[in-house]
């Protein structure tokens, strides 16, 4: 499943895909034993703390698309990060609920160092702002889950013809 945004996917054969998702309220008891009462306040990310914080990983932000892109120095996209709530933009103006990360795989020369790279700064974010790390199907990221997309991208990166994914195999 993929939202709906302002980006244009048909360039985009394949991708992987990693969310990171605003934790469900917790309730604590009042002494009545009654639950609403005391509850957390929600912990959704604010945008100038996500926008600083992704310009500091190297990430731009496009003003016209709402989206932050992670390039390489000859444009090309390793990733991209968006609003995974369908229709909604990145903006200060939306509340973010959850981030969709997306790593387009054609035109990528090391699939696996930029997933990497991506599941690196997904880990990070849901540390931060205290989100949940979701796999594409919405499932919890485990290391296993992890290790079987590093696998598949190093795979991909074989049938893409590259060589450094090969010597890392070995």
């Amino acid at each position: 499943m993929i939202p709906s945004t302002h980006l244009h996917f048909a360039d985009v054969w394949r991708f992987l895909i990693i969310h990171v998702l605003q934790k469900k309220l917790s309730y604590r008891k009042n002494r009545k034993g009654n639950e609403n009462h005391g509850r957390k306040k929600e912990k959704r990310p604010d945008f100038n703390l996500l926008h600083t914080k992704l310009i500091a990983n190297g990430l731009t932000f496009d003003e016209r698309k709402k989206v932050f892109t992670k390039m390489s120095t000859n444009h090309i996209t390793y990733f991209y990060l968006l609003n995974g709530e369908a229709e909604k933009d990145l903006s200060a103006e939306t509340p973010i609920a959850m981030l969709t990360f997306l790593l387009p795989l054609k035109g990528q020369n090391n699939i696996l160092k930029v997933f990497e790279n991506m599941i690196a700064l997904a880990r990070n974010l849901a540390t931060s702002f205290e989100m949940k790390l979701l796999d594409d199907d919405f499932n919890p990221v485990s290391d296993q889950t992890v290790a079987n997309y590093k696998e598949r991208a190093a795979e991909l990166d074989i049938n893409l013809g590259n060589n450094v994914a090969r010597r890392r195999i070995k």
